[in-house]
């Protein structure tokens, strides 16, 4: 009776990793893994339990040593020294597979004398995430830019203009726009001296950088 509710217990914890969408692999003190659940399976490429006792940076990064000895960063080692739970984020290709960023979680597991037997560790695909971040870094990089901008040049009573290498309008400042009886985006990309000529004025001075 005993033996059925301990596999009935075992099937159960199976089934629920087996429905967490991130890699979630158990690894013993000495490094090697005895579970990882169908996500792990499925981008590690391991068939069955063929994964079992296999040194956890074997399967996870092809190495033939540990990620300590490569001099990366080890979660796992963390959380067996400290007992805390260590979450670091960390760019690598799992085995073969193309170099992303992972948040890597490792949780340790005590037994009822409190020893860690296993970690725990759970890696979670956050590129996507990352790269939406960097691009709200650019976008509020271009937006106080452009505040820059607004409180220096538009403040300018004498006309401002910036060009491209081709020698074309892409920026100018207010006291232009409303000289030239244009819109702003209708003077952008404007040939420069094009510009001048049709608005009658005359090139004193060009300054470039």
């Amino acid at each position: 009776m005993e033996k059925n509710n301990s596999e009935h217990l075992s099937h159960f914890y199976k089934t629920i990793s087996d429905a967490v969408r991130d890699p979630l692999l158990v690894i013993t003190p000495d490094m090697r893994c005895i579970f990882m659940n169908q996500a792990a399976r499925d981008i590690l490429e391991v068939e069955g339990s063929t994964y079992q006792s296999r040194p956890c940076f074997e399967l996870i990064r092809n190495f033939e040593s540990s990620c300590q000895e490569k001099g990366e960063e080890c979660p796992v080692h963390e959380a067996l020294k400290t007992g805390e739970v260590v979450r670091i984020i960390k760019e690598m290709g799992l085995h073969s597979s193309l170099v992303r960023t992972y948040e890597i979680s490792a949780v340790p597991f005590r037994n009822e004398v409190g020893e860690i037997i296993h970690v725990v560790e759970v890696l979670r695909d956050i590129t996507a995430s990352v790269a939406h971040m960097d691009l709200l870094e650019l976008s509020a990089k271009i937006e106080q830019a452009k505040k820059e901008w607004e409180a220096t040049m538009d403040c300018v009573q004498d006309f401002v203009i910036l060009l491209d290498d081709q020698g074309c309008i892409k920026r100018l400042n207010q006291p232009l726009v409303k000289f030239s009886g244009l819109s702003f985006t209708d003077i952008l990309g404007q040939e420069f001296n094009h510009f001048l000529a049709v608005q009658g004025l005359e090139l004193d001075v060009a300054t470039t950088a």
